[in-house]
């Protein structure tokens, strides 16, 4: 698999804010609902990276949440949003991941449709064309418990969707798609610091987030 692609594994802290320790302050801050300055500086740095890495010539083609649930919560394997900006194209993913898994119970109707530009993934697919997705897991389902070695499987079992996914034919043009927006952005970012007064001044948050930075 990782002949085909790069995988870029993000831990995005939740239960206690990192260093702040303001619960999901972080994982909800990768939009400015104002102009108020108070985005936590893991935010920066995690769109900072991602921004360095488009620019570079790489690509983000999907990027998805991979988290936990409380035990009775959900299935072993669920897909609980759908994010309306590319919805077609996120149904077709998570139905193409979902869709291999016979042995465990999975829950391919989202909970959530809307838009997610609060989440990393969020910012991603809005700034950058990438289609995004999220999957829960939970290995204390009480009608099908996993062992360590199961999760293990599991991992490998996604990962392994998410390539042939990426290799149909029903990809080709969302990648198309995608490689577009991407291109476009990056030339709206050149002709933005270009046309900057001074360039030399400190870039604000709003430019950090809003632009992509």
């Amino acid at each position: 698999m990782r002949t085909k692609v790069s995988f870029l594994c993000v831990l995005v802290l939740d239960t206690d804010g990192a260093a702040a320790s303001t619960y999901a302050n972080l994982t909800h801050r990768f939009r400015l609902a104002g102009f108020d300055g108070s985005v936590p500086p893991e935010v920066l740095a995690y769109v900072s990276s991602l921004q360095n890495w488009l620019e570079n010539g790489h690509h983000l083609e999907i990027a998805c949440a991979l988290h936990n649930v409380e035990c009775q919560e959900a299935p072993t394997l669920s897909s609980p949003l759908v994010d309306l900006r590319r919805g077609d194209d996120a149904k077709a993913l998570n139905h193409g991941v979902l869709y291999g898994f016979s042995d465990i119970e999975t829950r391919e109707q989202p909970l959530v449709t809307g838009f997610v530009d609060d989440r990393l993934i969020g910012w991603c697919g809005k700034h950058w064309g990438t289609l995004v997705t999220a999957l829960e897991v939970n290995s204390r389902y009480p009608s099908h418990r996993l062992t360590q070695c199961q999760v293990e499987e599991l991992g490998a079992q996604i990962a392994m969707a998410f390539v042939d996914y990426m290799q149909s034919r029903m990809f080709a043009t969302e990648a198309q798609e995608i490689e577009r927006m991407r291109r476009v952005h990056l030339q709206q970012l050149r002709l933005y610091w270009a046309s900057r007064t001074n360039p030399e001044t400190p870039r604000t948050l709003s430019e950090l987030l809003t632009l992509a930075y």
